[in-house]
């Protein structure tokens, strides 16, 4: 799904497509969380959880989005360094929830899927959804007759 509307928010801006990414994901974490709590389920249904996560773009359409937004927003002098503090913000939270995984672990999957993820997703989609401005998207007015030649 990423592939489609990634060219999509070059016209439409990045915040649509972070919400409706972030939308997908909290929906299948929220369908995985109340699983979770069924003592005899097929584990086919968690396949079946991960549908609005697929269909929505999920983790990667949110990084990609972040990536993009961050690259519309900067200065072409301060475009580097800002990537680069966004890259190793998502190394420090990569490497802080794998010290932090075993311990939540022993709470059990209800809590750590229903509980942290969804407190966390609502969050972020609050955020982008209320405070976050949409990207200036600068792009050329190119004739039609040249975007057919090309």
């Amino acid at each position: 799904m990423s592939l489609f509307i990634s060219p999509w928010s070059e016209t439409n801006g990045r915040k649509p497509a972070i919400i409706v990414s972030l939308i997908g994901m909290t929906l299948s974490q929220g369908a995985t969380a109340y699983m979770s709590t069924i003592k005899s389920i097929n584990p086919y249904w968690y396949l079946v959880a991960g549908i609005p996560s697929s269909l929505s773009g999920g983790a990667i359409l949110t990084i990609l989005g972040c990536y993009c937004y961050m690259i519309d927003v900067s200065s072409p002098k301060d475009r580097v360094i800002r990537l680069a503090v966004l890259n190793e913000f998502v190394v420090v939270a990569t490497v802080i929830t794998s010290l932090l995984a075993p311990g939540l672990e022993n709470l059990g999957y209800p809590v750590v899927l229903g509980l942290l993820q969804l407190c966390l997703q609502q969050h972020y989609f609050t955020y982008s959804s209320f405070f976050q401005s949409q990207s200036k998207l600068k792009r050329k007015k190119v004739p039609l007759s040249l975007r057919l030649t090309i």
